[in-house]
């Protein structure tokens, strides 16, 4: 028979989320939570969806144990909205924007489009793609 041993359950730490995610999930409520308990995961804006929720292990004994998401595919649950992305200002050299949407500048050639990041600063800036200087394609 065991006397005087005590059974610690401790809180669970958040879980970890991958560099290319940190701009788009927030699992700030996760951590701390309760052996047991659960936590709900959101979309940081300009992101849209539910991630939905992780959970601490019944009976947690280990202080670094992060929470464990209760979905499998929850890095495709949060989605940039196109329409919060705001347009560069000046506008790039090489582009022209209209109410028609982007275009090649005078002395560019392409097929303008538009990325909306997200970029490294987790800025949703969008930015015109594929217009070249028409030099850039002149044969030696």
């Amino acid at each position: 028979r065991l006397s005087g041993c005590v059974f610690v359950r401790v809180p669970c730490v958040a879980p970890e989320v991958p560099a290319e995610h940190l701009c788009s999930y927030n699992v700030s409520a996760c951590e701390g939570i309760e052996s047991g308990g659960r936590c709900r995961i959101s979309c940081v804006w300009p992101y849209t969806g539910d991630p939905g929720f992780a959970q601490c292990p019944l009976n947690n004994e280990d202080p670094l144990q992060p929470a464990i998401f209760e979905l499998d595919d929850v890095w495709q649950r949060c989605t940039l909205l196109y329409e919060s992305c705001v347009d560069p200002l000046p506008i790039p050299t090489g582009y022209l924007k209209s109410s028609d949407g982007w275009s090649c500048a005078p002395g560019y050639v392409g097929s303008a489009q538009s990325f909306c990041g997200p970029w490294a600063n987790c800025e949703a800036k969008l930015m015109p793609t594929g217009c070249m200087p028409t030099t850039a394609l002149a044969l030696p």
